[in-house]
């Protein structure tokens, strides 16, 4: 700015392209050092200073673009030449320093790291510096703004040139260079033309229809690092020599490396990549210092079955291609294909260059290196940069990567593959692409032979039943089976299964028959299973759920001859075999003893059918060798004790049950068998019922616990298989249960026996978006492989391929998709495989992750859903021509099905839904069907599947909307749009319609519950329509709230034992204050009858403290005392003697109370001639923030009561102070010990806010408050549309602007800060609080380490740590009460409190709070208990700040200062988030499925 006082700026010109796109990311990350370039130039000699500085200043003067400034002018940003003035550069000696080297990259780093200042600065900085005698140079600094790389080149010859020639005694006159300004002409004049046109076809036709998958994901964090590598001299000759043997530049071989590195990394061959483009023609140009780069994005389809070469030539011509159209600006392309609309920023995340300037590599005659210094942060994910700047002949390669999306080890890993890619491409051009891997040989050995090194011993010449019998005779007598009332010893079970068996062989069943199993759960169910496996058949579930139908077609496919059932009704699915009832068998006829074995380990013993591809069914074949080496398995992996308990409750077609069948029956446990047909849901019968061990469930079953206390549960592990586990579920579930249960991870399809991988859940280490599948099960091998077969190295994504001795027969009477999925193991010739079709990643540590499906298969509620399936269906229906089946996730990640059809006339989501139910099982019934012209397809042929989803869903069919019409109905309705998250339903709306399922029913019934409400979960799916289904609400018997007087002793709560800790000089006086506007006509008599009213129904208002032992108690002669309020009459005053006066007596009423005796409620009332006000003063013993709210509101309704002559009559209390101080007690033992460690971690960050001075004690009479705020206009955006982009809460944003602030005042990055929250938490379903008054606030430190990133990240990074406090810090109190955290209250930190809003009419009017009155009144003797104390709350649509200090330690001006900076940054924080159109995720917006942030940027990239 100084220039500026000499010389203002004539001219002012607009940005071009390249600058503008520099100037619009510098809005969105001011302030940061993203773009600065430059490096070091080292002589390794000695250098002549002053003439070194000559030439550098020469060069200066030389080049106008260098010496460009920016100015905004109206908003808009141009630019000027600034002034050239003489300036000294800096010289810094480091040959001086006890550690030159070290002390030179320190300097060089923090140079790197500064950020410019980019409005009327220079945007250039020049540095010389010796390191040793030999060792000297200069540093340059350009901001990208002004400079590119091709200007770092000029810069170098330049001043070497200029310095050699000063050196040899030349003249050197300033040579004035092109002028960067004739480039804003040229560039206008281009977009004006037909080339320019041109161009824009060819690239908007490239990205028309943009790759399935492209982008990796990628952090809003800029903070980066660079790790340089060097290939050697050998290595780095070969790949010139490739390169230009066949007229191919060494870009075009690094972007070809780079893609076929990805593509074997991820499986991907529609890929895109950027690299930088030099946007220069003619020698004029390439003359010029200044901004012209553009970076091109570049994509390419790789063919697996090209070679290298062919590849290389191909790309290289593509590439020319696009060079010849790289004028057209970037940033006009990411314009003109709307991305911003796709949720996308960038056609690339990872960029390649390659620098084809070769720098000078002496100076005078002596060696020089050139050393490009890193800034530290970059937009792109990830760039690889490489150079020839060494004089070797070596290629270095520099990874420049984003910390929050790569580690240092995944970066080597690259550079390891990347050089074994290399190496393959130089040696053998001609190889096949597909015939290439990056894996080293110690690599693949790991993978293939290491990682499956699984071999163990099994009885692997038995069957399953013969394992029972062999238990049978271990354990005769122990119960075996047991269902409601009944139960069977291994013996009786035995004996029963040998005598159906004995039935069976008489019917006719022999070696592997397969005899249909249609059974609701009970005894005969599992004598069915083992009673056809004595006989030798096969048993084939199948659910008695499935339509008629299918059922029919599994029973003909199978050939089943026989069906064995407990149900009556079974002749409609039109089986013509024979059917046999178990429960009409006459088992007694048959012998008890074991039937002579019939099956083999080679034969089969069970059949499931599973979603098939071709719109039927198909089934898998399982062989007993299979069963037996995973039920083997699971008993040593799951059998912990002598007797395990595992519940039968999932349909027995799922083959998740066979674990829970088998696995107890060869182990000596027990089964106990659930029917899933009762009021509640099953598995929250078994728990409540608590006898079962070990639970084997889905995903989705495991959330529904998350509501429920677990503490006291027979359960100790819980098996999770079927879908996706997510961490933070499983996290979730392990707390719930206070860490005392194991939850097991297992895959496997069914195709390779239930399970044949597993993992137990590590909370501490399995941090990320989801539980890894683990390691191969005994006797198990899996493959993770590319389409050639081939192992993929570590984070690469390949198909899961599972061998070994689980691998199934294959599918019945389905040869060719047998043939399909079950192929020949490569690595294990003469084996099987079997082709997943999931694919996974392996990560650091060995273990698997699985990643998702490669095709259409999809899973509903854990069931295998093929969506092709689906689709033959729908194209049956003589209406319908086209149909696409998409599987789509809800806001909560929720998976459902939604059908896009194409018909001849228009049909009815209901009438679909029917004619589907037909034929396919509920979860295979889309929720929605939409109705389109026709289905969009790729360039590429595809089913544009982007487009679909794109199409808003259909609104509910059902269009009537009636409101509810009594409690039941209301309440119905209010649990339905919260579980449903539908805004519109009403008494005619249909369940299923609103896209309720039985999941849903079973949360809605669970929330009915908590209401007070019984409502079974069969009612809401047999009576979906929601007025016939409230006919079946019954009100609970729960616990009634008595509504007497509350008596006795009060336990001390957390915030009253801080309160007693503090010794304040007095006590007495500590209170909380309102100033309420009063109607004229409410006389003194109404006021006093509603308050003593008032202190009738709000037992706390009767609360005094023992004088002896300091503990509090309700005291029952407040019961009938009649509240008296002393009157004042002002009227006749000024307004400034009214104040005065009107301050001295609500001192006068505050110091009056008595902890031990008096009321610790008292009011007076003002007359003040203009307005009438009623001041209510009461202790903080009794009252909060909240508490006041239920009050203004309580006593508006008595004071309308009142006055109008009507009965006083206050809605029912809630649960009293005392229960809840003693529920508080009760739930201090459950605090476990990550939340204690969770809180010491905070204690332990060290963080000092600095006082001014110290003048003596910071006592209240010290104090000072500070009042500031916000308008009305920007409070709104508060309270609204600021928080939509980021979905927080204005605590979020307040928190935010507040801790930026106190980084910059302070210069700390780790923050620690006192936050106070309503503690009304949630710590016993049968506590109440919600019309409870009380002092229930919580006080707890909030610790952060604020990251240096821009405001997006800081607003993210604060809501995610606030959501991490555990219960919302109510258990910090609670465990200080218990002496497990230190003394807390002896240091004191800044306190922030957000109270929300109050509204200043309470309904009536009579009492209206003022918009300045609400406050704490407290005696000046007392301590200020905080450094400083914050409080904000929005009272008549303004954001009122009150900040107390004490101006013993801070001066007026510093908390003034300090005030305004933090209003400021609270503005910039809601004009950010006010103007973000694009919303951002975080995982705690998923909560009810729970997601990491890992996941959410792999979902959203």
């Amino acid at each position: 700015m100084e220039e500026l006082l000499h010389m203002k700026p004539s001219v002012f010109y607009p940005l071009t392209h390249p600058q503008q796109r520099i100037w619009s990311i510098e809005q969105i990350y001011p302030q940061t050092p993203l773009h600065n370039i430059g490096g070091t130039i080292r002589i390794k000699g000695p250098v002549q200073f002053p003439v070194l500085e000559k030439a550098i200043d020469l060069f200066i003067q030389s080049h106008e673009g260098l010496r460009l400034r920016i100015a905004a002018r109206n908003g808009e940003p141009r630019q000027y030449i600034g002034y050239n003035n003489d300036f000294p550069l800096d010289f810094i000696d480091f040959s001086t320093c006890s550690e030159p080297e070290r002390e030179f990259a320190d300097w060089v780093e923090s140079i790197a790291q500064k950020p410019f200042v980019l409005e009327n600065e220079r945007l250039f900085y020049f540095a010389m510096f010796r390191v040793s005698d030999h060792e000297n140079g200069y540093l340059a600094k350009f901001h990208h703004i002004v400079a590119d790389g091709w200007s770092m080149n000029i810069m170098t010859d330049q001043i070497s040139g200029i310095y050699t020639r000063l050196l040899q005694g030349e003249r050197v006159e300033v040579q004035p260079g092109p002028s960067y300004l004739e480039y804003r002409d040229e560039e206008q004049a281009y977009l004006a033309s037909e080339r320019f046109q041109k161009n824009r076809i060819f690239w908007t036709g490239k990205y028309r229809a943009l790759p399935d998958s492209f982008l990796n994901a990628s952090s809003d964090r800029l903070a980066g690092n660079r790790k340089t590598y060097q290939w050697s001299p050998e290595l780095s000759v070969r790949i010139k020599d490739l390169a230009a043997a066949h007229n191919c530049s060494l870009n075009t071989f690094f972007v070809t490396a780079y893609l076929l590195y990805t593509h074997k990394i991820t499986g991907q061959d529609d890929l895109v990549v950027g690299t930088p483009v030099l946007n220069r023609s003619g020698r004029r140009q390439k003359s010029t210092f200044g901004m012209y780069t553009s970076t091109m994005p570049f994509r390419y389809v790789i063919d697996g079955s090209s070679s290298v070469l062919d590849t290389m030539t191909r790309i290289n011509s593509e590439l020319m291609a696009c060079y010849f159209h790289q004028r057209y600006p970037y940033d006009r392309l990411i314009q003109e294909l709307e991305l911003k609309k796709k949720g996308l920023d960038q056609l690339f995340n990872v960029c390649v260059n390659y620098y084809n300037t070769k720098l000078g590599t002496e100076i005078n005659g002596y060696p020089v290196d050139s050393v490009e210094f890193y800034s530290g942060q970059q937009m792109y994910s990830m760039q690889l940069v490489l150079k020839e700047w060494t004089g070797s002949g070596s290629i270095t390669a520099s990874f420049d990567y984003k910390l929050n999306d790569f580690t240092d080890e995944q970066i080597d890993d690259m550079y390891g593959h990347l050089t074994t890619l290399i190496t393959q491409m130089v040696s053998d051009p001609e190889t096949q692409i597909s015939q290439i891997s990056i894996l080293s040989k110690e690599e693949w050995t790991e993978r293939v032979h290491s990682y499956n090194a699984t071999q163990a011993a099994y009885p692997h010449d038995k069957t399953i039943c013969q394992l029972f019998e062999e238990q049978v005779e271990k354990t005769p007598d122990a119960i075996a089976v047991t269902c409601k009332n009944e139960h069977l010893t291994y013996k009786q079970l035995n004996g029963k299964a040998n005598q159906l068996a004995r039935f069976l062989i008489e019917q006719g069943v022999g070696r592997e028959t397969i005899v249909g199993l249609l059974t609701t759960h009970s005894l005969e169910t599992v004598i069915g299973v083992l009673g056809i496996g004595k006989a030798g058949g096969a048993f084939l579930p199948i659910d008695p759920g499935n339509p008629a139908e299918r059922l029919d077609y599994i029973l003909q496919d199978a050939g089943a001859e026989f069906l064995l059932t407990n149900l009556s009704l079974v002749d409609e699915c039109g089986f013509d075999g024979v059917i046999i009832n178990l429960e009409e068998i006459k088992y007694e006829a048959y012998g008890i003893s074991n039937v002579k074995p019939v099956s083999k380990p080679d034969d089969l013993v069970y059949v499931i059918y599973t979603s098939g591809s071709t719109g039927r069914p198909k089934g898998t074949m399982i062989e007993h060798r299979g069963l037996v080496n995973y039920i083997c398995w699971a008993k040593k992996v799951y059998v912990k004790q002598t007797v395990e308990v595992f519940p039968l409750y999932s349909s027995l077609a799922f083959d998740l049950t066979v674990t829970s069948l088998f696995t107890p029956l060869i182990s000596g446990g027990a089964i106990m068998v659930y029917r899933d047909d009762e009021d509640e849901y099953v598995l929250f019968r078994i728990l409540e019922e608590n006898q079962a061990t070990i639970v084997k469930l889905t995903p989705s079953h495991l959330s529904l616990l998350l509501d429920r206390d677990q503490l006291n549960t027979s359960v100790r592990s819980f098996i999770v298989g079927g879908e996706n586990l997510k961490a933070s579920l499983a996290k979730k579930i392990y707390d719930r249960f206070g860490g005392n249960v194991e939850i097991f991870n297992e895959y496997g399809p069914t195709e390779t026996v239930v399970g044949c991988m597993i993992h137990s859940y590590a909370p501490d280490t399995d941090t990320r978006a989801a539980v890894p599948i683990g390691r191969p099960a005994d006797n198990v091998q899996i493959y993770l492989l590319d389409k050639s077969l081939a192992p993929v190295p570590v984070h690469a994504v390949g198909e899961i391929y599972i061998a070994g001795d689980g691998v199934a027969r294959g599918y019945l009477n389905n040869p060719e998709l047998t043939a399909e999925k079950f192929i020949d193991n490569p690595f294990a010739p003469g084996k099987r495989m079997y082709k997943t079709g999931d694919q996974g990643r392996f990560l650091p540590d060995g273990t698997l992750e699985y990643i998702g499906r490669a095709d259409k298969q999809v899973k509903i509620r854990g069931y295998r859903v093929e969506l092709e399936e689906i689709e033959k269906h729908l194209l049956q229906h003589t209406g319908i021509t086209e149909a696409v089946v998409l599987n789509r996730q809800d806001k909560q990640q929720h998976a459902y099905l939604c059908a896009y059809i194409v018909s001849e006339r228009r049909f009815a989501a209901h009438e679909l839904k029917e004619y589907l139910k037909k034929q396919l099982p509920d979860y295979l019934i889309p929720l929605h069907f939409i109705e389109v012209q026709e289905i969009p397809l790729t360039v590429n042929g595809k089913v544009d599947t982007a487009l679909l989803e794109e199409i808003a869903l259909p609104e509910s069919a059902d269009k009537t909307y009636i409101q509810p019409r009594n409690e039941y109905e209301a309440q119905l309705i209010q649990v339905v749009r919260e579980v449903l998250r539908v805004d519109d339903a009403g008494v005619k709306h249909n369940f299923y319609h609103l896209g309720g399922d039985s999941i849903q029913a079973i949360r809605i019934a669970a929330k009915m519950s908590q209401k007070g409400f019984k409502l079974k979960v069969k009612d809401i799916l047999s009576f979906p329509v929601l007025e016939e289904m409230a006919a079946f609400i019954e009100r609970a018997q729960s616990e009634a709230v008595e509504q007497g007087a509350v008596e006795g002793g009060i336990p001390l709560t957390p915030i009253l034992s801080y309160f007693f800790s503090q010794h304040f000089a007095k006590a007495g006086h500590y209170h909380q204050s309102v100033m309420a506007v009063l109607k004229r006509e409410i006389g003194l008599d109404t006021l006093e009858k509603a308050l003593s009213a008032l202190i009738r129904h709000h037992d706390s208002l009767r609360i005094n403290c023992r004088s002896d032992s300091g503990g509090l108690f309700y005291n029952q002669e407040h019961y009938h005392t009649r509240l008296s309020i002393e009157e004042y009459d002002f009227s006749d005053l000024s307004l400034s003697e009214q104040e005065a006066r009107l301050g001295e007596a609500a001192q006068r009423l505050a110091a009056s109370f008595d902890l031990q005796h008096s009321l610790l409620l008292k009011a007076a009332v003002f007359e003040l001639g203009h307005v009438r006000k009623m001041l209510l003063i009461a202790h903080h013993l009794v009252v909060d923030g909240v508490s006041w709210r239920i009050i203004l509101e309580d006593m508006n309704t008595l004071l309308q009561q009142i006055h109008h002559g009507q009965e006083a009559a206050l809605p029912l209390k809630t649960s009293s102070y005392q229960k809840w101080a003693k529920a508080l007690e009760a739930s201090r033992e459950t605090l476990g010990m990550k939340e204690e460690e969770y809180w010491n971690s905070v204690l332990h960050k060290r963080f000092t806010f600095s006082a001014d001075h110290d003048r003596g004690a910071d006592t209240l009479a010290s104090c000072h408050t500070l009042i500031s705020g916000l308008g009305q206009p920007e409070t709104t955006a508060l309270l609204t549309e600021a928080n939509i982009p980021y979905n927080t809460e204005p605590h979020d944003l307040l928190l935010t602007s507040l801790l930026v602030t106190v980084k910059e005042w302070t210069g700390s990055r780790d923050i620690v800060i006192e936050l106070e929250g309503h503690g009304r938490e949630d710590i016993d379903e049968l506590v109440d609080v919600t019309r409870t008054v009380g002092w229930f606030t919580s006080l707890y430190p909030f610790g952060i380490t604020l990251s240096g990133e821009a405001l997006p990240g800081q607003i993210k990074q604060v809501k995610e740590e606030r959501r991490r406090v555990p219960g919302n810090g109510i258990g910090f109190g609670l465990l200080r009460q218990l002496g497990r955290i230190g003394d807390h209250h002896l240091r004191k930190y800044i306190r922030f409190n957000y109270l929300g809003e109050f509204t200043g009419d309470h309904g009536g009017g009579y009492l209206t709070l003022s918009g300045d009155q609400f406050q704490h009144n407290v005696s000046g003797d007392n301590h200020l208990t905080s450094v400083l104390d914050i409080n904000c709350f929005v009272i008549g649509g303004r954001l009122q700040l009150r900040l107390t200090y004490s101006r013993n330690k801070f001066l007026d001006m510093t908390m003034e200062r300090f005030q305004t900076h933090w209003i400021r940054n609270l503005k910039l924080v809601l004009e950010h988030c006010s103007n973000t159109e694009r919303k951002e995720y975080t995982p705690s917006d998923f909560d009810t499925v729970d997601i990491s942030q890992e996941e959410l940027d792999s979902l959203f990239s």
